[in-house]
């Protein structure tokens, strides 16, 4: 691909920075693709902010850095988008606050999209998750034929529905069977997954598509340390995986921890703290913050206790990133080698393993940094921007 080349990204949610991950992982990508010359046409198929309950808000693209922005059913008025027509409307008044339902492309969306694509006639697109393929469905074939389409999938959905089911977890995401995502990704040309085992699992379940691994591109920014050294942090967003991972951390694990170290403190950031019953013993709801740059410093320790979980854990690489020794469990370090293999995080396997590791870590500053080096080192070499992108430009894209 050449500097004068453009991509066109579509997604339904907003690729942005330090939120959850369904969000930062293409905004890394995009960032990444940005720096290396390249221009990035935004598609959003909109939806109110947060929930907002009123069809009318400010343009959350405007200076993002895109080269052009589109979003359906909107009329622009200076920096606001007035949402449009009522079915989106309908929605914004009767969906929850804080839901981020998936659905597919309806018809409309499918519409649009194929004008949008008649206009700026792209050679590259990227589709953000493999729901959101269907918006291809009624481009015309010498459209389609001319563009290389690549779907950033986040994660192996049939796998996650499965593993939902076992734990008995709500579905925050449209749950999918094998044959179910086979059909979708086989819409692409390129299929890029997050990490090396999903990869190797789309390689079995496809015949077509060229299949990549492709993890967040990342360059540490390692914190100076701000707090007492005896602060844990848990950082997560309200879904299943992150609320079994609470679950049992509150209940198995940081009762052990506190009869070891009373002094220890569990700091929980993101929309999961809302799930911290109130007065529980040494435990800290953060709640969500824009940015946890300071959450990060004044912790010593990032614990991913996650019972189960598919993708690379963005809370993992970025305690990583941050500087901060990790501990989770092989759910959380799935996908590389070099994390499953405990050579870089510490992987714990039950609840009196994992908290032997976290009393351990806090009493021990010399292992923390140790730990935090070798972790800084994998970043370095194994997510740094060249070398995640690699496999996406030697594939053609």
């Amino acid at each position: 691909m050449s500097a004068s080349d453009s991509i066109l990204f579509i997604s339904r949610q907003l690729a942005v920075p330090r939120h959850h991950g369904g969000c930062v992982y293409p905004h890394a990508i995009l960032r990444a693709l940005r720096n290396h010359g390249l221009s990035v046409d935004y598609a959003w198929l909109a939806r109110p902010l947060d929930g907002r309950r009123h069809p009318v808000m400010r343009d959350p693209l405007a200076g993002a850095g895109w080269r052009n922005t589109a979003v359906p059913h909107t009329i622009s008025a200076g920096s606001l988008r007035l949402l449009w027509p009522p079915h989106h409307w309908l929605r914004a008044w009767t969906e929850p606050r804080d839901t981020e339902v998936e659905r597919a492309p309806d018809e409309h969306e499918q519409r649009w999209f194929a004008h949008l694509v008649a206009e700026l006639r792209p050679t590259r697109l990227i589709v953000d998750f493999a729901i959101n393929l269907p918006v291809l469905d009624k481009v015309p074939a010498d459209l389609r034929g001319r563009m290389q389409v690549a779907v950033l999938t986040h994660n192996n959905v049939a796998h996650r529905t499965k593993l939902y089911r076992h734990h008995q977890r709500a579905f925050d995401f449209i749950p999918l069977s094998a044959d179910e995502e086979r059909r979708l990704l086989c819409r692409a040309d390129i299929v890029v997954a997050i990490q090396d085992r999903e990869a190797a699992e789309f390689r079995t379940m496809l015949h077509g598509p060229t299949v990549v691994t492709v993890p967040p591109p990342m360059i540490p920014e390692p914190l100076s340390p701000s707090g007492d050294g005896l602060v844990a942090l848990f950082v997560g967003g309200y879904s299943g995986h992150n609320l079994a991972a609470l679950d049992w951390l509150l209940r198995d694990i940081w009762p052990l921890v506190l009869a070891a170290i009373p002094a220890a403190r569990l700091h929980v950031a993101g929309t999961v703290a809302r799930a911290v019953p109130k007065g529980a013993s040494g435990v800290v709801p953060v709640g969500p913050h824009p940015d946890l740059r300071e959450t990060y410093a004044a912790a010593s320790l990032v614990l991913a206790p996650l019972p189960l979980g598919t993708g690379l854990k963005l809370k993992v690489v970025e305690g990583m990133a941050a500087g901060r020794a990790v501990v989770t469990t092989p759910a959380g370090a799935e996908g590389f080698d070099e994390l499953e293999n405990g050579s870089t995080a510490v992987v714990a396997d039950s609840a009196q393993t994992f908290a032997d590791s976290v009393v351990r870590l806090l009493r021990d500053p010399a292992s923390r940094r140790q730990i935090a080096a070798r972790q800084l080192d994998w970043i370095s070499r194994r997510l740094n921007p060249e070398a995640a992108l690699a496999p996406l430009f030697a594939a053609g894209f």
